[in-house]
């Protein structure tokens, strides 16, 4: 693996960042409101988590529901 010092890379492409600008969540939360959207939480990136046991977990919620 290549470790990279962002602060000094002038590649921008390899900036972390998630969905965080008001623009971007201010979109996100209104399509959730609408109900068109559902946001769910994500654990960080861990090999205790495995994403889709979240995937079935969220499944099994909704169709509990019903």
């Amino acid at each position: 693996p290549e470790v990279v010092d962002l602060q000094t890379t002038t590649d921008k492409s390899r900036t972390l960042t998630q969905h965080t600008s008001r623009l971007c969540n201010g979109y996100l939360t209104k399509k959730e409101s609408d109900g068109v959207l559902h946001q769910m939480t994500w654990p960080p990136q861990s090999p205790d988590h495995n994403p889709i046991e979240i995937v079935w977990n969220e499944l099994a919620c909704k169709v509990m529901e019903k």
